[in-house]
């Protein structure tokens, strides 16, 4: 954080969920649930009101979806889909109706179905699953509501919000809603970057730290200060330091406005280096905003996130219409898509995946394939139709397809062969560019021999540095230390980037292409490509026109002798401010560390 010098005792850390800074007062959010009874005679007419209930709700849901797809807010609508799916999950209206016929109301059934489901996934070895908690919460409110005895109140609006930094335990996705547009920064004690929260709150650009504690829970301060991008509060700064804190906002908001405005120009480097600044989305409507952005194409679209919330798998005419969207947005650029990644942290409800004593070591993304071919190859021909429909660009389709997961190079002879077939099936005679994803360390110590046969690679640094490392990256207390800057990892990247050099290109769309340090230094060392959320792709651009990439390049071999993560980014930070003509300050706002999901 700049500015005047602040005190340790004053701040508190957690995990950056969206990036910012906000200055404002603290104010505590804490929402009882409904209150029920908890007993009812009649079980018959129970399971008639929680069926009257949850038919309310789903039309609520319903509507909000409507609302969120008619004001482009993509990812609100995905998560009201989420939410509608488990809304319409058997199993849970089962559990309820079964607390029902013994002898609890309709509300305390409900209650203690999503009680039974929320203590279980905040038991599950999955992050991601874990991270759902906040989801259940809200179908758990929402249904006792118009069950409880007072169920005509409204919930009480705090007045003290507008303007406010929020603090809480927790919070659900509705109550999020309910309060963004009035906030201007949100601190939770618990949830990571990986909860439907955490998405809702970069998409609405609203700073959020999580995982701070409970220690969280006691402040109180009418000016606090939180720099979500490096995943601080700072609960008391004097007047000094504050001054300077809003200096340093008002600046990076001059500047922001100074890079968007040159969002959709080429990124060239201060010693000639053109770079590719690309975008990394779930869905066709993503994909149109990051065309807004300036984006120069699509590093990475999560194919999973068309899979997730739905009772069964998308079929290959939802699937090929999704694809052929996103190809239209981004209008011959090239678009990248990362076949089905699921297992680890990543479930489908309608596939029984094999168990593993450890998920991020089992089989997932393409280590699947065998197990589950038809879904598979049913993608494979989506993906293929979509692209022979797009418009030629020098003979090749836009569409290039990539492996997650990779190991070696038999794995990707293996897809090319079901590639071609699958093609051939169609009477498909253009195939997309097929490339691998180095994000297994294996992969990186044979880049060699996969660049001989891929026509890209794309590094997935939220992955890799975890294998190198042998730390989760979901871990809290590792956030810290889990860094892609660790010389460790560096080494693997640069051996990849040795590995490919003159065989084929080389992409990032893991965190550390959002990082600037990291993408600076990344950049230095060879890389073709980044690939981030849209919203940071006009700050990165115009951080890396800053950059002297070849001076950058002779002080690498220094840099990766250093000792750890820490020792790197200290010696980095220090050779950028120093030797950028107008300081490195695009992006300053979004140096620290981050943690977020590839």
């Amino acid at each position: 954080m700049s500015g005047a010098r602040h005190r340790e005792e004053d701040l508190l850390r957690g995990i950056s969920a969206s990036a910012g800074m906000a200055i404002g007062p603290l104010r505590r959010y804490e929402l009882p649930l409904p209150r029920v009874a908890e007993t009812a005679a009649d079980p018959a007419a129970e399971r008639q009101a929680l069926a009257a209930a949850l038919e309310t709700v789903a039309a609520t849901l319903e509507s909000a979806r409507h609302s969120a797809d008619a004001q482009g807010q993509q990812e609100e609508a995905e998560i009201f889909d989420a939410h509608l799916a488990w809304l319409e999950d058997p199993a849970l209206r089962e559990a309820a109706e079964h607390h029902i016929a013994a002898g609890s109301s309709a509300g305390q059934g409900w209650y203690a179905a999503l009680q039974a489901e929320i203590e279980r996934l905040r038991q599950s070895e999955s992050a991601l699953l874990a991270a759902r908690v906040d989801d259940l919460r809200d179908l758990q409110r929402r249904v006792m509501a118009p069950l409880a005895a007072d169920a005509g109140a409204a919930e009480a609006a705090d007045d003290d919000l507008d303007g406010a930094i929020l603090i809480a335990r927790e919070m659900t996705p509705s109550q999020f809603v309910a309060v963004a547009g009035r906030i201007q920064g949100l601190c939770l004690a618990a949830g990571g970057a990986t909860s439907h929260l955490a998405i809702l709150a970069r998409a609405r650009g609203v700073p959020c730290v999580m995982g701070l504690g409970e220690a969280l829970l006691s402040l109180t301060a009418e000016r606090a200060v939180l720099d979500a991008t490096h995943g601080v509060l700072e609960s008391a700064p004097d007047a000094e330091r504050l001054a300077a804190l809003v200096a340093e906002r008002e600046r990076r908001q001059a500047q922001a406005r100074s890079a968007a405005e040159q969002a959709c120009a080429a990124v060239i480097t201060r010693d000639g280096r053109q770079v590719q600044v690309a975008a990394n989305v779930g869905s066709a409507a993503e994909a149109q905003a990051a065309a807004r952005a300036g984006a120069d194409g699509v590093g990475l679209l999560r194919s999973e996130f068309l899979f997730l919330g739905r009772a069964a798998a998308p079929t290959r005419e939802v699937q090929r219409r999704e694809y052929a969207a996103a190809l239209a947005a981004l209008d011959g650029k090239p678009v990248i898509v990362r076949l089905l990644d699921i297992g680890a942290d990543k479930q489908l409800d309608y596939l029984s995946l094999p168990a593993a004593p450890n998920p991020a070591l089992g089989e997932r993304g393409i280590r699947l394939w065998q197990t589950f071919p038809e879904l598979f190859e049913t993608q494979l021909d989506a993906l293929l139709l979509a692209g022979n429909e797009a418009p030629v660009a020098d003979a090749a389709t836009p569409l290039q397809l990539m492996l997650p997961m990779v190991s070696d190079v038999g794995e990707l002879r293996w897809v090319r062969q079901r590639l071609a077939a699958r093609a051939a099936e169609l009477g498909i005679t253009r195939l997309p560019a097929l490339g691998v994803m180095i994000e297994v360390p294996s992969a990186a110590l044979c880049a060699v021999s996969l660049a001989r046969e891929a026509d890209f690679f794309s590094i997935g640094t939220n992955d890799l540095t975890q294998y190198v490392l042998a730390m989760d990256r979901e871990v809290a207390g590792l956030a810290a230390h889990c860094d892609v800057l660790h010389p460790g990892v560096l080494r693997l990247i640069q051996a990849t980037l040795e590995g490919a050099r003159g065989r084929c290109p080389v992409g990032v769309c893991g965190a550390a292409a959002g990082d600037p340090l990291a993408a600076a230094l990344l950049v230095a060392m060879g890389v073709d490509e980044l690939s981030l959320e849209p919203a940071g792709i006009a700050a990165l651009k115009a951080w890396l026109r800053e950059l002297d990439a070849a001076a950058l390049a002779a002080r690498v071999p220094e840099l990766l002798a250093l000792d750890d993560g820490a020792a790197v980014r200290a010696v980095l930070a220090a050779w950028l401010d120093a030797s950028a003509p107008r300081g490195f300050g695009v992006m300053s706002e979004r140096r620290g560390h981050t943690h977020n999901k590839q």
